[in-house]
């Protein structure tokens, strides 16, 4: 219902929109190949259209945090979080997040058995 004014109007509003009609002309087969990329765009714009503590994250978003939380270390994710708004969870989540899997990381302790 938009109207193509608006859209042209709007380089990346035009831009997301040929890439959604691009993903669903190529059918399902895409979507395991993008399946993260429309999950993390869908979060950013689901995000910013709500105040700060509403925002919301799939399981997907809160894994690949966690990866770039241990990662990359606490700047670079902050660094990462703070510059492309609504995408990532804060620190707080990622502490829960830690806490909840029952499972203590420590600098140079092997874990075999749990692998």
């Amino acid at each position: 219902n938009l109207t193509f004014d608006l859209i042209n109007k709007n380089p990346l509003l035009k831009n997301l929109v040929l890439w959604y009609q691009r993903i669903g002309s190529e059918g399902v087969t895409n979507t395991d190949k993008n399946g993260f990329l429309i999950d993390f765009i869908n979060t950013i714009t689901n995000n910013l259209t709500k105040s700060g503590n509403h925002f919301r994250y799939s399981d997907k978003i809160k894994y690949f945090a966690l990866s770039l939380y241990i990662l990359g270390g606490k700047l670079a994710y902050e660094f990462i979080r703070l510059n492309i708004l609504g995408s990532l969870p804060g620190l707080t989540m990622l502490s829960i997040l830690i806490l909840n899997s029952n499972l203590k990381i420590s600098e140079a302790e092997f874990r075999f058995d749990q692998l």
